[in-house]
């Protein structure tokens, strides 16, 4: 488990640094020096969970930084020069949390924000925001476009980068409660420009050992789009606390060069209390896993913050 401090650390910097340390070669120092600038000022207690996206081998290392905050809440990286972003977090409801992303793997860092409305449609939220934008507001329309009636219905994360280069992109994220991934992602790769390898042995062999998977769907301003897979559990947390990652991230050949960070990524998984506010509970651990349309896999890991009341 990551050496997190005794006492609550003045920012999440302290949260970060020791899972860094764990995850080694698989966060570049640059990436790292921006993770840090842009989580120092940010208080543990403001955030429900940090994550750290990384690369997996053979593919170059690379680390972007995720934050998941209460509702209506603008992380300060976000708060200057990102009044669109600012505009679709605040359309959210009250009820529900708005995750930020940050691309710390390259030198300018765009910034995305993602909602998972209450309303089992949150589309027009998603066009509101981002109508002030052209460029913005057609990656949106490109995306739908590719998405049809997938964009309806609950638990749909739907968010933008409008400063990702070449092209603005938006996203979303299709939460697989019936398991049909493998039969949708070959039904939308007919609209898309590249989508994952369903029959791919990594896919079929997390599918064996994990319980929840979602499909992320990606489209530029230019009309470029793609679909990729995501691997989890769906109660993340129990997942987190209780090893269950630890069968799936046995060494085996569907691995490949990944095989050889598997131990670190596993290292991760741990409960932890602070002395100072011993109510406050942090589960880090893997998230889940991502594999993309060219064969490149990323590991989100992290640390949820628990507070007294919840689970």
């Amino acid at each position: 488990m990551p050496a997190f401090p005794r006492q609550v650390p003045d920012s999440l910097v302290g949260i970060a640094d020791p899972i860094i340390e764990v995850l080694g070669d698989l966060v570049p120092a640059a990436d790292a020096s921006r993770v840090r600038s842009a989580l120092a000022g940010i208080d543990l207690l403001s955030v429900r969970s940090l994550g750290l996206e990384v690369v997996l081998p053979p593919h170059q290392p690379a680390c972007d930084l995720s934050l998941l905050l209460p509702p209506r809440e603008v992380p300060g990286f976000a708060a200057v020069g990102q009044e669109v972003l600012v505009s679709l977090a605040m359309s959210a409801g009250a009820s529900d949390s708005t995750w930020w992303e940050l691309d710390t793997s390259v030198p300018h860092c765009p910034v995305g924000a993602f909602v998972r409305s209450s309303e089992a449609d949150a589309l027009p939220l998603v066009r509101a925001a981002a109508a002030r934008e052209p460029a913005l507001a057609r990656a949106v329309v490109n995306l739908e476009a590719t998405m049809g009636d997938l964009w309806r219905g609950e638990g749909r994360l739907i968010g933008f980068f409008p400063e990702r280069e070449p092209s603005p992109v938006a996203a979303a994220l299709i939460p697989d409660f019936d398991r049909i991934a493998a039969s949708t992602i070959r039904a939308l790769s007919f609209r898309a420009t590249a989508a994952v390898d369903t029959g791919g042995g990594l896919m079929v062999h997390l599918n064996e050992h994990l319980d929840g998977s979602s499909i992320a769907v990606a489209a530029d301003a230019e009309g470029r789009t793609s679909v990729s897979w995501e691997a989890s559990f769906w109660e993340r947390e129990k997942a987190m606390a209780e090893g269950r990652w630890a069968p799936a991230l046995q060494p085996d050949p569907v691995w490949g060069e990944a095989g050889s960070i598997l131990p670190a990524l596993l290292a991760v998984q741990g409960f932890h209390t602070f002395d100072s506010l011993p109510a406050i509970r942090l589960l880090s651990g893997i998230d889940h896993l991502k594999i993309g349309p060219d064969g490149r896999v990323k590991a989100y890991v992290g640390a949820h913050i628990l507070m007294p009341g919840q689970r």
